[in-house]
């Protein structure tokens, strides 16, 4: 099948928030990675020793904690997905491009999932989330996949780069029973850190996540071209809710794993700034993205649409499981994998590459 189409036109929590943050998607994906400097161009996988979650599941004494898991990975050690769909928009201050982009506007839709399992790693308390994500962009009409899309503000048209993260990692650890979660920068550890309570809404409890990513490209990823961000920094914003129905707290309890997904649904929006394929430098061409989108957990790659399926085995096969080694560098993101992919290959600069077309 093909499916691209060319187109012309305050309490603790906010440490704790850090952790849930890297659930999705999309995330970041979706744009908040965590780690320290390390050259892009490294990608020597370290394999470590690890067991099955389960055991060390099972010592976390709180049932909402317990919850909590699930909304980070099947505590039976199985990939779990999320799934996620949602549109982009254009966020242009005092509407300057006026009706070449205006603010607002839709520019097309995102469409994808992040897939990621837990493991322990041996000899210790310590959990590993091990995750890779891929989001395609999509038209806003047919729901085909972009291969083309035309920079409305300069007339030039541009190969659209999926979101293609490989990897996206992070830690928990268990203290006295209690789930905690582990931050660090690089090797260096900040902290294992308590986690919140849920907030209940009627028969539902709450997770939230306001987060405020900000990373040096050339210092975090030895990057040395700014691309299309403001010296070099990337600046955004992201909220999260996660959706937990209430009902599932009871299976928490007792000295058993459960089997399978909890479903667990979650909004996402993010604010950002234009992704480099689009051709848009953010000092010169002042605006953002804003993304806004839901997901919903799913037991595993089978149980996608069949289009992404296909698309995937096709022309992203690693994207059909988890990770299976622990890759040491720091996180993917959009601008990363741009620059591995397209300007590291080409051997171009950002602004070498947007004056080619």
């Amino acid at each position: 099948m093909d499916r691209y189409i060319n187109q012309a036109g305050g309490k603790k929590s906010s440490l704790l928030m850090k952790g849930i943050l890297m659930i999705v998607l999309l995330v970041a994906s979706f744009g908040f990675q965590p780690g320290g400097a390390a050259a892009a161009d490294s990608k020597e996988a370290v394999k470590e020793k690890w067991e099955d979650p389960a055991t060390l599941y099972k010592t976390i004494k709180d049932p909402k904690e317990r919850l909590f898991f699930h909304a980070l990975a099947r505590p039976d050690g199985e990939d779990m997905v999320y799934h996620i769909k949602g549109k982009a928009y254009a966020y242009v201050p005092g509407d300057i491009f006026n009706k070449d982009l205006k603010h607002g506007q839709a520019l097309f839709g995102v469409e994808g999932y992040n897939i990621r399992k837990a493991v322990q790693v041996e000899g210790t308390n310590d959990f590993k989330i091990l995750t890779r994500e891929i989001v395609f962009y999509t038209d806003l009409k047919t729901g085909e996949i972009l291969k083309d899309w035309r920079n409305p503000v300069t007339g030039k048209t541009f190969p659209v780069s999926h979101i293609e993260n490989d990897h996206v990692n992070f830690d928990y650890r268990v203290v006295d029973g209690s789930l905690r979660n582990v931050i660090k920068v690089g090797d260096k550890e900040i902290g294992a850190f308590p986690l919140d309570a849920p907030e209940r809404l009627g028969e539902t409890y709450v997770f939230h996540a306001d987060a405020f990513p900000l990373y040096d490209l050339k210092q975090r990823y030895q990057i040395n071209d700014p691309m299309n961000v403001k010296n070099g920094v990337y600046t955004s914003a992201e909220f999260f809710d996660f959706q937990v129905p209430t009902k599932y707290l009871n299976r928490m309890k007792g000295n058993k794993t459960p089997e399978g997904i909890v479903p667990i649904t979650n909004s996402w929006t993010r604010v950002s700034p234009w992704t480099p394929w689009m051709g848009l430098d953010e000092t010169e061409h002042p605006g953002n993205l804003v993304f806004h989108a839901r997901s919903q957990v799913l037991d595993g790659f089978d149980d996608l649409p069949e289009w992404i399926k296909e698309e995937v085995k096709d022309h992203y096969p690693i994207y059909q499981s988890s990770l299976e080694e622990v890759d040491p560098t720091p996180n993917a993101t959009s601008w990363t994998a741009f620059y591995q992919n397209v300007l590291k290959t080409a051997g171009k600069t950002w602004e070498q590459w947007v004056a080619s077309f």
